[in-house]
């Protein structure tokens, strides 16, 4: 056995990096064994249980969601994770929301369009505007509206054509553009375009999902420019009493105006909002490292999703019981690992989230009311979706056996090596950087729990199938799980961790 101490195994290091790089990649065998002992029956018992339609699409704060909760903490109890709530008795950490009611409106010519019927907003405004000026602006680019002089635009809202909203969204300078309209007094932006029919078609069939908020510490609702989107067929009835013309899409089709025309219609957006107090928990259990002055390592799934429509269920299976059940099985592995001698080093905190869906609730809770302080985490690995073949593959592409990932690391912990170090035992699955590329990147980071994490400054990395045709749709069901693909991907999963928690 080689001292810490001593200069000789300094040097062997030196030639292991320089020669043999391969065998400090190499992962213990006796934890290579448990991996292997991964067991797909246990994945699909516990996989069939949550995306039953007894549990009704564990909605947040719904008898599906607390079913669910229990289920996963009666599996921590049975594994060996410590109970660190109520004295140690107890796995739940209750988080509580406010559940929004939106009756909204649109009003001008003295009717009232309530919110997606033929109109959306973003982001979203907690008071009322009423009577709103609109100075219309029709096909004229922002460069132009942003030479007008003097106070012009202060107190007004101003109606643009949708090419130029829209390419200014694509081209990413909206924001640094509303920057400098709202400091010229600008209170809203409204465009006109065809697509805004597919989002309130959209937006109208996901009305049986609650709105929520949670109240964090030092934080505050979305601010932003109000940017209200109007269909076409919106357009003309507002700007019918001026006569200006306007197409079937929406487009402006005088191209030679050069200045402001006032509509005679002013604007509100009547915000009406309903709110109700709803708990709903985490759940949270924990594996002591055998250091306990190491900083903690999180890995995390969200466990709620999109509840039942009348008689239609979302049944969630990849998003995500296929997450839930990969951590429950983790949990098993490391139980199993501590078992026979090989305790990790750090602290493993295994996270179970509700409200992942209604905005990364249950994350958020957690990382402003966490078990251990933001600044001694040492990472988070979260696991949402897996199991599946996404639409990127699914007839495109041979080898469908893969696990897309994003890693970020700024602090330089280790991440990708703790990673690539478990992708080297499993050469059968392809390890896909399609969410570290920067068009990509972004909607990974955003859509999921390991954002929050993200925010704070913890370093993260996150494991996914990506989306398949059924996401977000009742016949996500778990009868189309690959459940040997789901194996792979814990058992990834499991080694990176071990590793992250032994570094």
């Amino acid at each position: 056995m080689f001292s810490t101490t001593s200069k000789t195994p300094l040097v062997l290091k030196l030639v292991l990096v320089l020669f043999f790089p391969s065998l400090l990649l190499s992962q213990s065998p006796e934890i290579l064994d448990i991996s292997k002992r991964c067991s797909v029956a246990e994945l699909r018992k516990n996989l069939y249980y949550l995306a039953d339609a007894k549990l009704e699409g564990r909605m947040m704060g719904t008898k599906g969601d607390t079913l669910s909760a229990q289920y996963v903490g009666i599996w921590f109890k049975m594994n060996g994770l410590k109970e660190p709530y109520r004295n140690g008795n107890s796995f739940m950490q209750g988080i509580e929301a406010k559940r929004i009611i939106n009756n909204s409106n649109l009003e001008f010519g003295g009717i009232q369009y309530p919110l997606y019927d033929g109109w959306s907003l973003y982001p979203n405004i907690t008071n009322s505007i009423s009577k709103l000026p609109v100075l219309c602006f029709g096909a004229m680019p922002f460069d132009s509206i942003l030479r007008t002089q003097g106070d012009y635009l202060r107190g007004n809202a101003i109606l643009v054509d949708g090419i130029v909203m829209l390419t200014a969204i694509r081209t990413g300078v909206i924001d640094s553009i509303e920057a400098v309209l709202t400091n010229r007094g600008v209170k809203a932006v409204i465009f006109a375009d065809s697509v805004v029919h597919r989002i309130v078609a959209q937006m109208k069939e996901r009305l049986f999902l609650p709105k929520y908020q949670v109240d964090l510490p030092g934080e505050t609702p979305n601010g932003g420019m109000p940017e209200i989107s109007i269909t076409p067929e919106m357009l003309s009835k507002l700007v019918l009493p001026d006569n200006l013309p306007v197409n079937a899409s929406g487009r402006f089709t005088d191209t030679t105006q050069r200045s402001a025309v006032k509509l005679k219609s002013p604007i509100s957006v009547n915000i009406s909002e309903t709110i109700q107090t709803v708990m709903a928990p985490n759940v949270i259990g924990v594996i002591p490292g055998s250091d306990t002055t190491l900083d903690v390592i999180v890995v995390g799934a969200h466990r709620d999703h999109d509840g039942k429509n009348g008689s239609d269920i979302y049944h969630g299976a990849v998003d995500n019981a296929s997450g839930t059940v990969a951590i429950m099985q983790i949990a098993s592995m490391m139980n199993e690992a501590v078992k026979k001698g090989f305790r990790p080093k750090r602290t493993i905190v295994f996270n179970s989230y509700t409200g992942e869906e209604r905005g990364l609730l249950g994350s958020g809770w957690y990382v402003n009311h966490p078990l251990h302080a933001m600044n001694q985490t040492h990472a988070m690995l979260n696991l949402d979706m897996l199991g599946r073949v996404d639409t990127s593959y699914s007839g495109k592409k041979a080898d469908s056996n893969y696990v897309y990932y994003q890693v970020s690391d700024s602090l330089d912990h280790g991440l990708s090596k703790a990673m690539q170090k478990a992708s080297a035992t499993m050469p059968g699955l392809k390890l896909d950087p399609h969410y570290q590329e920067p068009p990509y990147r972004r909607r990974m980071l955003t859509g999921s729990d390991h954002y929050n994490f993200y925010l704070k400054g913890v370093p993260v990395i996150a494991f996914t199938c990506g989306f398949p045709p059924e996401y977000h749709k009742p016949d996500d069901t778990a009868d189309k799980i690959s459940y040997e693909l789901l194996k792979q991907q814990t058992q990834l999963a499991f080694l990176t961790l071990w590793n992250l928690a032994n570094d």
